[in-house]
């Protein structure tokens, strides 16, 4: 059901962007890294962004587990009193310790950056549609300081065409951090490892 309404609202999305040249006052779209809550019947009531700012959803989005929290880039139009109208929602994929299953297959990245809590990252892997796995591995901990790199495993998957992947890392979930760390980040891509490094 949560894929249904990414489809649907990624649809919604593009109806939205058509119109566009025919409304003068089409609102302008915020686009951000969010974690949505749903309520007991499976609606979306609120989100809040990496930097802490919390709106509630004026329009009625259901269909999802109950009483859940999603990561999600969420578009949004923000409106009086932290109410807010959603536009556009779509799936990251919140990343799992997974040193003891580490693969390092590369891959293409747009961007990678911290916000809040979060590392965030567009990763643009290349496939086929078949499913690959990501994750994070702790190769090691120093003082005031973590070392993660990014678990990605092809699994097989051929590298045919670029494809479009969302996700986060929650760094108070990860293991051995504490606040004011400072942790960095390698990524292995097609031309050599990246490496970033963040005081979230």
């Amino acid at each position: 059901m949560w894929r249904r309404y990414i489809f649907l609202l990624s649809l919604l999305t593009l109806h939205l962007t058509a119109c566009q040249d025919d409304e003068e006052n089409y609102p302008s779209i915020i686009t951000e890294f969010v974690d949505v809550l749903s309520n007991a019947d499976g609606r979306l009531i609120r989100f809040t962004t990496d930097h802490g700012q919390t709106y509630q959803v004026t329009n009625s989005i259901d269909g999802f587990d109950p009483n859940a929290v999603y990561r999600a880039v969420c578009g949004y139009v923000p409106e009086e009193d932290s109410y807010a109208t959603i536009y556009q929602l779509l799936n990251v994929a919140l990343l799992r310790d997974s040193t003891l299953v580490l693969r390092h297959d590369p891959i293409r990245l747009h961007s990678v950056w911290s916000a809040g809590s979060y590392i965030n990252m567009q990763l643009a892997p290349l496939g086929q549609g078949g499913r690959q796995y990501w994750g994070y591995a702790i190769d090691s901990i120093t003082p005031r300081h973590v070392h993660l790199s990014l678990h990605h495993d092809q699994h097989g998957d051929p590298t045919s065409y670029t494809q479009n992947v969302y996700a986060s890392i929650y760094v108070k979930h990860i293991e051995g951090y504490h606040a004011g760390d400072s942790i960095s980040l390698a990524i292995s891509t097609f031309d050599g490892i990246r490496h970033y490094t963040f005081v979230p």
